[in-house]
């Protein structure tokens, strides 16, 4: 399938990740982490996203 769209190892490389990615796009949901003011400080935007 992605062999023959290719011509060369890298372009198959490229071929190949960017349909993963496309495939990953549509099955994964996106996740949207609020911040506010009153939040104490060291809950940041990644301690939020983690749990």
């Amino acid at each position: 399938m992605f062999v023959d769209s290719a011509l060369d190892i890298h372009e198959l490389t490229n071929t190949i990740n960017s349909y993963i990615g496309f495939c990953v796009d549509l099955v994964i949901p996106q996740e949207t982490v609020k911040c506010y003011p009153n939040n104490k400080p060291w809950i940041t935007k990644e301690i939020k996203y983690i749990c």
